[in-house]
């Protein structure tokens, strides 16, 4: 029996292998290419080698994950899946704007930092569809925050303009540059990248959006 990836409306192409037991072993295959992408990209994946450190034939990986591309749709479709559920969760607290803002800040930094450099790369210039997923499950985020918080934010800002205002000033705030220059610690900066722009675009910023 085949599934295909669905994460909030979009759906991949890649088909894995499901049944009795396969929800586990999908998961381990998974946390384990999650930890060679860390160190590594796709390219560096062999899936002989990633069958051997599971303990599987080879041939049971391709059972589950038919090629690489399926592999690498599956990684960033859990991620998404678990991301959306996660936000999903804190824009229904009631946490302030600050803290939503910030965990979410956060969460997507330490993502960015779990893989590496190498791996965002390749996912963006060599596979198309994990690409594509992984950028429509950002545009739904981003879509959720700004429906969740428009009404919070003073008269007169663009949205969309804020949004990227606060891209760039995390991004910044973990330049070596501006580390050096400022003395802080990479979450400290973050943190005070995050309180800036909230200052700056919402009226009440240590309270929950209304309503």
């Amino acid at each position: 029996m085949a599934a295909t990836a669905r994460v909030d409306g979009q759906v991949g192409s890649c088909v894995v292998a499901t049944g009795p037991g396969a929800g586990d072993r999908l998961d381990a295959v998974l946390d384990a290419v999650e930890a060679r992408f860390g160190a590594g990209g796709v390219r560096a994946l062999v899936m002989a080698d990633l069958a051997r450190e599971l303990g599987m034939s080879t041939k049971t990986l391709y059972r589950l994950f038919p090629s690489k591309e399926a592999l690498v749709t599956a990684v960033v479709q859990r991620w998404s899946q678990r991301f959306l559920t996660a936000q999903a969760s804190h824009l229904a607290s009631t946490m302030t704007i600050h803290e939503r803002i910030r965990t979410a800040a956060h969460a997507l930094v330490a993502h960015r930092r779990r893989f590496s450099d190498d791996f965002w790369r390749e996912l963006s210039e060599e596979h198309p569809e994990a690409w594509a997923l992984y950028t429509a499950t950002m545009a739904t985020a981003r879509e959720r925050a700004a429906v969740r918080m428009a009404s919070a934010e003073r008269t007169g800002i663009e949205p969309a303009l804020a949004r990227a205002a606060l891209a760039a000033l995390v991004e910044l705030a973990q330049t070596p540059e501006v580390l050096e220059a400022s003395g802080l610690e990479p979450d400290a900066a973050i943190d005070q990248a995050v309180a800036l722009f909230v200052r700056g675009v919402f009226v009440t910023p240590d309270a929950p959006p209304p309503a």
